[in-house]
């Protein structure tokens, strides 16, 4: 595959965000089976997305902040280890991006966002 057809391919598909994670999963399991180009992928991978973490730090004043993820992207077990070497472990999201974007829908609708609700809207996304 010539870097004409890798560009073709990545602008041709019809659900990026799961054919990129999708792809991040293959990267990550190739390089447990030792594939040398799949590490250095992975390994380039990581540092892009600890850059964005470091960039949110540097742009808030606050080294120590917390990150945490989201998307299918971090499905990948290589991929999540590889940039927490990098940028620090990271909190586990309390609830999948589906639930981010009901909080955030909560909220602008002026609902009170308690520990509470965050439990039974977390506990109501787990079979989804």
């Amino acid at each position: 595959m010539s870097a004409v057809d890798l560009i073709e391919w990545a602008f041709n598909r019809g659900n990026r965000r799961a054919d990129y994670a999708a792809l991040a999963q293959t990267v990550s399991a190739m390089r447990e089976q030792g594939n040398d180009v799949a590490a250095v992928l992975l390994d380039a991978s990581a540092d892009r997305l600890a850059e964005h973490v470091f960039a949110a730090r540097r742009a808030l004043g606050a080294p120590d902040l917390d990150w945490s993820y989201a998307g299918g992207v971090f499905r990948s077990a290589g991929l999540l280890a590889a940039t927490a070497k990098r940028a620090g472990e990271p909190v586990t999201p309390r609830l999948p991006p589906i639930g981010g974007a009901l909080w955030r829908a909560a909220e602008h609708a002026g609902l009170p966002i308690t520990n509470s609700f965050l439990e039974t809207l977390a506990a109501s996304l787990e079979d989804h």
